[in-house]
């Protein structure tokens, strides 16, 4: 899951390079800006970014829109129709090895924040694991992902759901607040149906605290 945090990091360098940009769109001009805070500088429509070293691509980016406001007083670029994130195995065969898509992201230049919103979905495609939410942020000073709503997360066959979601940019150590338990799921019989039993207390998994295991 690493490769899913290292992505933001490579995309807000990308930002920095307008050459990496692929698509078309629009640069206004600053003397034209009479509301800097609503009105972006740069427009881009169809726009992707690619990032490849020695011949072999390693992110791709792309979404409907990016638009620029960096003569705001927060300076932001902010993706109001989605964007969808891949990164790919170090290898000349594009294998996809992770992949993050959100309804809408913005991403906040000075603070180095990231903010996703709407159907958050991250697929780590090595480790078999997945998280889904309605909001996610990623602050790249501190390395940690967190929101406050509720958030899913699939390890493998395991699923944890709870709220208040925190993690270390690897996703070594996370945990959920405001979960009071874990639900335990019976084998499967041909016999007879058991119904989940629900377990009152924290989830005994390594890096996984007061999360409720579906």
């Amino acid at each position: 899951m690493n490769r899913l945090i290292n992505k933001f990091k490579v995309t807000a360098q990308l930002l920095a390079v307008p050459l990496l940009v692929l698509g078309c769109g629009d640069k206004i001009a600053d003397s034209a800006i009479s509301d800097p805070e609503n009105t972006p500088t740069l427009i881009l429509n169809n726009h992707v970014m690619v990032h490849s070293g020695n011949g072999v691509k390693r992110f791709k980016m792309s979404s409907d829109v990016m638009k620029r406001y960096e003569l705001a007083k927060e300076p932001r670029t902010v993706y109001p129709k989605g964007v969808f994130v891949q990164t790919f195995v170090d290898s000349t065969v594009s294998i996809i090895q992770s992949d993050i898509k959100a309804d809408s992201v913005i991403y906040f230049e000075n603070e180095k924040l990231w903010e996703a919103h709407g159907n958050v979905v991250a697929n780590n495609y090595e480790g078999s694991r997945r998280l889904e939410t309605e909001l996610l942020y990623y602050n790249e000073e501190s390395g940690r992902i967190y929101t406050d709503k509720m958030a899913l997360v699939i390890d493998g066959d395991d699923r944890f759901r709870g709220k208040g979601f925190d993690a270390d940019q690897g996703f070594n150590q996370w945990s959920f607040y405001n979960a009071v338990g874990r639900m335990i799921m019976p084998e499967d019989t041909t016999t007879q149906t058991t119904a989940p039993v629900m377990v009152i207390d924290t989830v005994a998994s390594v890096g996984v605290t007061n999360a409720i295991k579906e």
